[in-house]
C-alpha cells in the first residue's frame, strides 16, 4: 500500500523577537542626566548706601556720576577719600568721593551718625 505524501504544514510563527544588544563600542551613548532647572539669578543686592550731593564725573572713565538721593552699593572704600560703587537702578559702576554719600537708614553694619562711608561692606 502506498501513502499518499503529506502536504508539507507550514511552521508556527515565531514571537516578535527584540534586536540583538549593540557590542559595548557600538552601543548607544547614555544621555547626561537631567539637571534640576538651573538655579534663580542671586538677588540684587539691596544698596547700602544714598548719594547725599550731585556729583558729575569728569572725563575719567573711573569715575561715576550721581545725583542726591541715588541708591548705591559699595562695592570697596579705597581708605583715600573715594569709593567704589554700583548704581542700584542701572548697575553702572565708579568711583565717587566718600564724602558725597552715607549708609542708607537701616544698614545694621554701618553707622548712619557717621554721614560718611566708613570702611566696611566690600
Amino acid at each position: 500500500r502506498i501513502t499518499p505524501p503529506v502536504a508539507p504544514t507550514k511552521p508556527a510563527p515565531l514571537p516578535p523577537s527584540k534586536p540583538a544588544p549593540l557590542p559595548p563600542s557600538k552601543a548607544a551613548p547614555t544621555p547626561p542626566p537631567r539637571l534640576s532647572s538651573p538655579a534663580a539669578p542671586a538677588a540684587p543686592a539691596a544698596p547700602t548706601h544714598v548719594a547725599i550731593a550731585d556729583f558729575t564725573a569728569d572725563d575719567l572713565s573711573w569715575q561715576l556720576s550721581v545725583s542726591t538721593g541715588d541708591k548705591l552699593l559699595l562695592v570697596n572704600d579705597h581708605g583715600d577719600g573715594w569709593a567704589e560703587v554700583k548704581h542700584a537702578i542701572d548697575g553702572t559702576k565708579g568711583s565717587i568721593p566718600s564724602a558725597y554719600m552715607k549708609p542708607a537708614a537701616g544698614d545694621p553694619g554701618l553707622d548712619p551718625s557717621l554721614g560718611l562711608v566708613g570702611t566696611g561692606a566690600g
